[in-house]
């Protein structure tokens, strides 16, 4: 058998659809970037619950069809592991892309390079904040229709709610295994993650979920990260 160099776990922190390790006394050992959103003691508290309710008998895996909605994702199935007495892992699948906006008004769209938008505002945020910022823009991302103005005010809103933060973790990258239906098209989903090493003490959901809106992009949050959904209208 030819040996394999990639190490597995990449392959998970990759994944679309959330993965946990939980020991036997509940604590998380191990969540992949998809799963970060259900930090909340409650969501963690449902999931291990689940896992222990639908885990095989024996040492191994069961897939189980079940309708679940957990901090506004929906999944239509879980994958429970183990393969010892002392860690138990899950799978959560995400029901194909329920996201379906229709009569979408492109006026005022153009075709834009968003990591230019992306810099620019960050270069705006630097003036007034010391920040260190980790970043990672996927290059390859192509120009697609966006509303220039209206997404700079949506990054200008959400980086204000990160100016007393000491440290800052921004990503802009594909969504893999997701698509967004707009006017019955499919069109692929990018993803802007912005984390903080510390709780968001100043944030403004309303207002950022308006801003959100007004350019077609989904809004999720927890208490140090705001996840974007921006579909990649051509």
């Amino acid at each position: 058998m030819n040996t394999i160099l990639t190490d597995f776990r990449f392959f998970i922190e990759m994944d679309a659809n959330p993965f946990l390790i939980f020991d036997t006394n509940a604590n998380v050992k191990y969540l992949n970037e998809s799963a970060e959103f259900m930090l909340k003691s409650e969501n963690l508290s449902e999931i291990y619950d689940l896992a222990l309710t639908y885990a095989p008998q024996n040492f191994g895996s069961k897939n189980t069809i079940i309708d679940l909605n957990i901090s506004g994702h929906e999944f239509y199935a879980i994958n429970v592991l183990y393969q010892n007495d002392d860690e138990i892992g899950i799978f959560l699948y995400l029901k194909p892309s329920g996201n379906t906006k229709q009569n979408i008004e492109l006026d005022g769209f153009t075709k834009t390079d968003i990591n230019v938008i992306l810099q620019a505002n960050l270069e705006l945020f630097k003036i007034n904040s010391d920040a260190k910022i980790s970043l990672f823009c996927d290059m390859d991302i192509p120009p697609f229709q966006l509303h220039q103005n209206n997404l700079s005010l949506l990054l200008k809103k959400t980086l204000d709610s990160f100016k007393d933060i000491s440290e800052l973790y921004i990503s802009l990258k594909y969504k893999i295994g997701e698509k967004i239906t707009i006017d019955k098209k499919r069109y692929n989903i990018i993803v802007l993650c912005i984390k903080s090493s510390q709780m968001i003490k100043d944030l403004d959901k309303k207002d950022i979920l308006n801003k959100a809106n007004k350019n077609y992009i989904n809004f999720y949050h927890n208490e140090n990260k705001i996840i974007f959904e921006i579909p990649l209208i051509d």
